[in-house]
């Protein structure tokens, strides 16, 4: 049977480990995982139910395909299965109709029941599409509470290409909690101006994300009973893992097992009666399983996980410290900060804190010389060997603003000092305990620059200082 394909197959399914399935049972049919809470029912042997939450989630896997098929019921294959999403994604045939000169000739209308398990048409993915012109595509479903349909018309044969437009392709969307539907189609004229170019008119569900109307054309949909060429498209169908909500589901006095494992949240199904499971920010893996979600550790995904400085995976997200040398939240990014402003946050020149102008540097040699430090830091100390830490750091910053060039220390000297700064904060009993803050100041890293003035030398670690020039309205220092 020749078919018409929306999207390119894929040569293989999606590469993934077995640690999301019940240990012992089959993960694999053909070329589609299959994960728990669902489990594979193969032809060729006896299922184990253990493997699957329960039957309703046992798909069967046809052995006399090659490559293995799974369906969806007796005649939907299964081309993957989403976790995460709460999605089956399988392939239908379409519903047509087709002509020649004398008028209609034959047709099929389309008929789809999914059960009575847990699951619905999606109704975020899945569109009503009619492919023909002097087109009218109409569904149902079977209990006659809705009906809905579009039309598709032209009067000449156009290329289609892009979005429907109503132009040789319309489409409409499908409503909520749907588990049955029925697709018919129909024509004003018989297309009896439009055979010649467009002898066949089609209508089917099509998941929004894989269709593309560019590889179907008018001219190309011939049809006949010999041959049987048929469209096919490719449907999402929404699940949950049992039709009950959150609240029922987590009461004490539910009989029924409560489905997350641990690490999980529970969220409501927005199609429908019942609830799915999710891992939490910062967990992996699959909730459904007894062990649940485990930890992700960002510090070894970094080109996922963004860190400007050091990382440290902790249960559920991670610490990012600054380069030494550097300040902010390394996940959103690290700057260089003057070291004599590290405190007041201010530029030089510029007010003080008490609304007097005065010069920054001044302000801080001022707040040094008198012990009054602490009054001008912009964070909270955690002990006061961190503030000692701070103290010393400070002295080295007061050597580096002196008026003299020929006074301030060296590129090599600063950095042997704050080598030295470092190791001693690493042996300091409180090195767990002190606060984030001091990690910018200290903080670990494998590289370091030096940018003094216009001055720059390459070293082990990261450090930038910047210093500028000031005017002093008293002698050097």
């Amino acid at each position: 049977m020749l078919a018409f394909w929306f999207v390119i197959l894929p040569l293989i399914s999606q590469t993934t480990t077995a640690t999301d399935v019940i240990s012992g049972c089959p993960d694999t049919c053909g070329t589609v995982h299959v994960p728990y809470p669902f489990g594979i029912n193969f032809t060729s042997g006896i299922p184990n139910p253990n493997c699957a939450l329960n039957s309703f989630f046992m798909f069967i896997c046809n052995a006399r395909y090659d490559p293995p098929r799974l369906f969806f019921g007796e005649n939907m294959p299964i081309h993957d299965i989403s976790v995460e999403e709460g999605t089956i994604s399988v392939r239908i045939g379409s519903a047509y109709n087709c002509y020649n000169e004398t008028g209609f000739a034959f047709g099929f209308y389309q008929s789809i029941y999914l059960g009575n398990g847990p699951f619905r048409f999606s109704d975020t993915r899945n569109k009503l599409t009619a492919i023909g012109c002097d087109t009218l595509a109409l569904m149902r479903d079977a209990a006659k509470t809705f009906g809905s349909g579009c039309v598709s018309l032209c009067d000449e044969n156009v290329t289609l290409q892009g979005s429907c437009s109503g132009f040789g392709c319309c489409q409409t969307s499908v409503p909520q909690s749907l588990k049955t539907l029925t697709i018919r189609l129909a024509s004003q004229t018989n297309h009896s101006s439009v055979w010649r170019f467009n002898p066949c008119e089609f209508a089917f569900l099509a998941d929004e994300r894989t269709f593309n109307v560019s590889k179907l054309q008018l001219s190309a949909l011939l049809s006949s009973r010999v041959t049987k060429q048929v469209v096919f498209s490719d449907v999402v169908i929404e699940w949950v893992v049992r039709e009950e909500s959150c609240e029922a589901a987590q009461s004490s006095s539910n009989s029924n097992r409560y489905a997350c494992g641990s690490n999980s949240n529970c969220t409501n199904s927005e199609n429908g009666k019942g609830y799915r499971c999710i891992c939490k920010d910062g967990f992996t893996g699959n909730p459904y399983l007894p062990q649940g979600c485990q930890d992700i550790d960002e510090c070894k995904e970094l080109g996922k996980y963004k860190c400007d400085g050091s990382c440290k995976n902790t249960i559920g997200s991670y610490k990012c410290s600054c380069p030494f040398g550097m300040r902010g939240d390394g996940k959103v990014g690290c700057q260089g900060f003057r070291i004599t402003t590290i405190a007041a946050r201010e530029k030089p020149n510029s007010s003080t804190r008490s609304g007097e102008k005065s010069n920054i540097v001044q302000y801080f040699l001022s707040s040094l010389e008198n012990n009054e430090l602490s009054r001008i830091l912009c964070f909270d100390v955690a002990s006061e060997t961190e503030m000692e830490e701070i103290e010393v750091f400070a002295e080295l910053a007061k050597q580096c603003v002196r008026v003299s060039g020929m006074k301030r220390p060296t590129m090599k000297q600063v950095s042997e000092e704050l080598g030295r700064l470092r190791k001693l904060h690493e042996r300091s009993g409180d090195y767990h305990q002190n606060s984030e803050e001091t990690e910018h100041l200290l903080g670990q890293s494998s590289y370091r620059s030096i940018d003094i003035g216009t001055a720059k030398l390459n070293q082990q670690e990261v450090l930038s200082l910047t210093t500028f020039d000031v005017e002093y309205s008293t002698g050097s220092i």
